[in-house]
């Protein structure tokens, strides 16, 4: 089985290289990040909720919870635009376009679907 360390650290990196959501998103007090995902032919991860704040790094990309998978979840893209546009709520769906570690012989993707909810809460900075 493939180790995911190399996931884990481009993930990392990433993280380390964004600014922080009070510098990228000033009027942003909190950001709720719902994941709940569904496999067709397997079992399906426990969802996730994840709660920035002021001082997290504004990078929304989450790795695949399949053990093994070599894929991630990029939701940079449409959360930046939520929040740009200082809107509070998004709700859209993902597809994990990694390999899962009993597939790496024919390269079948892993395809595990993310059903993610976004919602932001704004207020003044202090």
């Amino acid at each position: 089985m493939r180790n995911r360390k190399p996931i884990a650290k481009n993930l990392e990196a990433a993280r380390n290289a964004s600014p922080a959501m009070r510098v990228a998103f000033p009027s942003v007090n909190e950001l709720r990040v719902e994941l709940e995902f569904d496999s067709a032919d397997k079992w399906a991860p426990a969802a996730q909720v994840h709660i920035l704040h002021p001082a997290a790094a504004a990078t929304f990309r989450y790795p695949c919870p399949i053990s093994g998978c070599s894929g991630h979840f990029e939701l940079d893209s449409s959360i930046n635009s939520l929040l740009n546009r200082s809107e509070s709520m998004l709700a859209d769906d993902a597809t994990c376009a990694g390999v899962r570690p009993e597939d790496r012989s024919t390269s079948k993707a892993c395809a595990l679907h993310l059903r993610y909810r976004v919602e932001a809460t704004y207020g003044s900075r202090r």
